[in-house]
């Protein structure tokens, strides 16, 4: 009878152990480079006095290629392309993409990135008032 439920000795002992081990192998498993595509969203920054988005530019698709733990972080927080619209006076502007505007998130970095596409179109519109 004893011997029926030895698997249940020091069982605190053996769940700690299987713990243990799977977060090692958790570890293990985020620290190899993936690749993946991710849909940056266009963060427009310096809009000129005057001016409004006339719509909201269309998320960017980018090869990204990290550490499995950053490409965890970057599929809950997405990087943000920075389109700077300081010192322009028109309403419509194409831009060219580079890996020099992506904006990690919490300072974290990629070992690569590709733009799928490679400019993006932002439009502005006179703001008018009533």
């Amino acid at each position: 009878m004893k011997n029926r439920w030895k698997i249940f000795h020091n069982f605190d002992i053996r769940l700690a152990s299987l713990a243990l081990a799977l977060l090692m192998w958790l570890h293990a498993a985020t620290e190899r480079e993936y690749q993946q595509k991710i849909y940056c969203p266009v963060l427009v920054a310096n809009i000129p006095a005057g001016f409004v988005l006339a719509a909201t530019p269309p998320l960017v698709p980018c090869q990204i290629k990290a550490r499995g733990k950053d490409m965890i972080v970057f599929k809950l927080n997405p990087p943000r392309v920075l389109a700077d619209m300081a010192n322009r006076q028109v309403k419509k502007l194409t831009f060219g993409l580079s890996p020099e505007l992506l904006r990690y998130p919490f300072n974290l970095k990629a070992v690569e990135a590709i733009f799928v596409i490679h400019e993006v179109t932002v439009n502005l519109d006179r703001q008018g008032q009533k």
